[in-house]
């Protein structure tokens, strides 16, 4: 029985993935209604001091996430190398021992 493995773990995580966009999808537009719906009953919030010296939310994520891509732009450039640092020794032990 042939199977393709990478094709249904592609199909798999196509499917994983098309489910989270569906959930975020109706979690947006439920944050969205219940924003608008307070938006027009929420006072005025007093001023806190300092707080102008932090990131406003949006340099707050694009901090995050930008760390986040570039820490898995490093790990995945370390397995690569990990990876291929191991193909050398066996791929050449391997033609050794076809020599012999």
């Amino acid at each position: 029985m042939n199977t393709d493995i990478k094709g249904i773990s592609i199909a798999a995580q196509d499917q994983v993935l098309a489910a989270i966009k569906t959930t975020q999808a109706a979690i947006l537009d439920g944050v969205r209604s219940v924003s608008s719906s307070l938006s027009a009953v929420m006072p005025s919030l007093p001023t806190i001091p300092g707080l102008d010296k932090l990131p406003n939310p949006a340099d707050s994520l694009e901090l995050g996430f930008g760390f986040a891509e570039r820490l898995l732009a490093s790990q995945r450039e370390f397995a690569e190398q990990l990876l291929n640092s191991t193909r050398v020794p066996v791929t050449a032990a391997k033609a050794t021992k076809t020599k012999s």
